[in-house]
């Protein structure tokens, strides 16, 4: 065998080899996301407050429902950025732990975008280091770069915190614009910082509300009852 076939097939090894690593396969949990740095299930409830800006207001991040979609079980989660705005993400687990989104709704633009089982898009791997890049591939969403893990959270003017190994991403909004999002483990976003206008500005994690996970006596008990 010649020296570039040999090139060429250790080549087509390695691409095969990180195609099936991230391949899109779903197990029966696949809406209860237990990803470190993401872990969200039906009834949790992430609620945010501005600091640095002239007016204090909120915004949510809530999970629905379960939805299924061409047969995986999706966590369609509510997302709202301003009083008359706001996003559906259609989310799934993988069985290797990598998050997917199946589909998304932009309130904006009135606009839904079906993505499917097949060319769902791997939006949080797994495993997470400097240089991962988050929300990969989406028209509507600015992709985040990892560029620090083990980051300290100081308490937030919420009361929250402190947070230790944190992962801090950016998001390059072009022009010098840079936005920097902070995930804590076991917990998911605990700070935006937006640094908009020249001020220090952005949201802090306000309240966690933990959806209860129904046990399989409590329907036998209400039939009882």
């Amino acid at each position: 065998m010649t020296r570039e076939l040999k090139i060429m097939n250790i080549c087509i090894s390695l691409m095969l080899i990180a195609t099936i690593s991230i391949a899109a396969d779903f197990g029966p949990n696949s809406a209860t996301l237990t990803h470190r740095y993401f872990p969200m299930k039906h009834g949790d409830k992430l609620i945010y407050r501005s600091y640095g800006f002239p007016p204090v207001f909120e915004f949510t991040i809530e999970a629905l429902s379960v939805e299924t979609i061409e047969a995986v079980e999706c966590l369609k989660i509510y997302s709202s950025a301003a009083e008359t705005y706001y996003s559906y993400y259609w989310i799934a687990e993988g069985i290797l732990g990598n998050l997917w989104l199946l589909k998304e709704y932009d309130s904006e633009f009135n606009d839904t975008i079906f993505y499917g089982k097949e060319n769902a898009k791997l939006i949080i791997p797994k495993n997470l280091s400097v240089g991962t890049i988050l929300w990969q591939g989406l028209p509507d969403h600015l992709q985040e770069l990892v560029i620090a893990t083990g980051v300290t959270v100081p308490v937030l003017s919420t009361g929250l915190g402190p947070y230790y190994n944190c992962i801090k991403t950016k998001e390059d909004w072009g022009d010098g614009d840079l936005d920097y999002n902070y995930y804590a483990p076991d917990v998911g976003i605990v700070k935006y910082e937006f640094n908009d206008d020249g001020g220090i500005n952005g949201f802090e994690l306000k309240e966690i509300s933990i959806g209860v996970k129904a046990m399989p006596w409590i329907p036998l008990l209400l039939l009882s009852e």
